[in-house]
């Protein structure tokens, strides 16, 4: 069983501990696989990271986070140039009953339809060009706005209005995410998004709900 990359990123970042560390050193000194992704870890330091350049069938514009390794992205699917924000998941910190269970939970997501949900639009398990893993690449709407724990530092004076209509439209998401037989698992105010593309109602911002059905196993 390989070490996951979370394990790898405190291998490498010195924060690992006791026989932790002794254990993934004699892993990595005899295993070619995680010497390799040491390898892809570390060049995200470098300034100009080594990006992959198409995940599955989409191509890959930029990342959307500042990270050593990025895992969301923006992408544009060639076919229709229509453009997503794309989510990798590795795979191997999951056992494999919970892969499978974390594969269905992400495509029963696909079928959630409210406007205060981020749409998932595919989840497949694909090969990238810069590591030697299989990844699961979560494919979904892509939601132009800060977060609502952002939001809330940005606008400290808010109304009882502004507040009950924000959890009216958090109650209505997770109602629609719900009826499709999933349970969210971590609702909180950095997995919800402000849509600034929609114009707030009455001083009451759009929200959308991102990673339903996904952060209970992510975690």
């Amino acid at each position: 069983m390989h070490p996951s990359i979370c394990s790898l990123h405190s291998f490498l970042d010195g924060t690992a501990q006791g026989s932790t560390v002794a254990e993934l050193s004699s892993h990595v000194e005899t295993c070619s696989r995680c010497q390799t992704v040491l390898d892809w870890l570390v060049m995200g330091d470098v300034e100009t990271p080594h990006l992959p350049a198409v995940i599955g069938r989409f191509q890959v514009l930029k990342a959307l986070e500042e990270r050593r390794v990025p895992r969301i992205f923006l992408v544009e699917d060639p076919a229709t140039r229509a453009v997503w924000a794309l989510k990798l998941i590795e795979l191997r910190q999951y056992k494999e009953s919970d892969e499978e269970h974390w594969l269905r939970e992400a495509r029963r997501g696909a079928m959630v339809r409210s406007q205060h949900i981020a749409r998932i639009v595919s989840c497949d398990v694909v090969q990238l060009d810069v590591a030697p893993f299989e990844v699961a690449a979560i494919v979904m709407e892509l939601v132009e706005g800060p977060t609502l724990q952002e939001w809330i530092v940005a606008n400290p004076q808010r109304s009882n209005r502004t507040i009950a209509g924000l959890l009216h439209q958090v109650a209505s998401g997770l109602v629609a995410i719900h009826a499709t037989g999933i349970v969210h698992g971590d609702v909180k105010s950095t997995n919800i998004l402000i849509d600034a593309t929609v114009p707030a109602a009455d001083g009451v911002p759009a929200i959308k709900i991102i990673d339903f059905g996904l952060s209970r196993l992510l975690e």
